[in-house]
């Protein structure tokens, strides 16, 4: 990912998952949170694409939106997570999440809330096995999110926010970067999140770096955008 500033002299990349920074709480972004979404979780987005009863301000998910990310943490193996909403109901999404770290995949099924005020909370889980879904406990699908989040002791505060432009395989697409005051283990640090304009998947995005410039945390977009035809694979339809 490449993070082109437009209102901002920012010259890196940024990653988070679903929820505005707050004290004590995960830098994961909304997609990876929920995942985390880290959702909003998003950062992820039928065959007839259903409308959502959704705060009107924030964009519907369609059948076929996707999110991929990768998360970095220090001396853990990287995570790629990647999300395609497979189904719309009438307050709530599914959304397909498959997780590859240390040449392993593993993938299930979560059904998140769409409400106004609830949107990301999860509903219920379950997997595939010949064929057929399996509910399993939320546990499971906590347990497949680990190693995606991130939490400072302390946010002192907002620094700055702007508009900018994400590079992703090629497409400018519109966000806002937002940087925040944090204090780690007792040290200052700065955490940088990404939101994508007019998107479900909301931020997606976020980086944690020290006064000295290394990097504790970081959720990166590698892949965003609707595809239909692969999802319809997926799902079975």
């Amino acid at each position: 990912m490449r993070l082109q500033t437009s209102t901002l002299a920012l010259g890196f990349l940024l990653t988070a998952c679903g929820a505005a920074p707050q004290v004590n709480q995960s830098a994961a972004p909304s997609g990876a949170k929920a995942v985390a979404r880290t959702h909003r979780a998003p950062a992820a987005a039928e065959t007839a694409p259903a409308a959502v009863s959704a705060d009107p301000t924030t964009p519907s998910y369609a059948v076929g939106d996707y999110l991929v990310r990768v998360f970095t943490l220090p001396s853990r193996a990287r995570v790629t997570v990647s999300e395609r909403v497979v189904a719309v109901k009438d307050s709530s999404v599914v959304l397909e999440i498959t997780r590859e770290a240390a040449q392993k995949s593993r993938s299930i099924r979560v059904e998140l809330n769409d409400a106004p005020g609830h949107r990301g909370e999860v509903i219920a889980a379950s997997v595939l096995r010949a064929g057929a879904e399996v509910p399993v406990g939320t546990a499971v699908y906590d347990a497949l999110m680990s190693g995606t989040a991130f939490s400072a002791d302390e946010n002192e505060g907002q620094i700055e926010s702007g508009s900018a432009k994400l590079d992703v395989r090629g497409r400018a697409v519109d966000c806002t970067e937002t940087s925040f005051r944090v204090k780690v283990r007792g040290k200052e640090a700065t955490m940088r999140t990404l939101e994508l304009v007019n998107s479900p998947w909301g931020e997606v995005g976020a980086e944690i770096k020290t006064a000295q410039g290394a990097v504790l945390y970081r959720a990166e977009v590698v892949d965003v955008g609707h595809d239909e035809l692969r999802t319809a694979a997926v799902s079975g339809d």
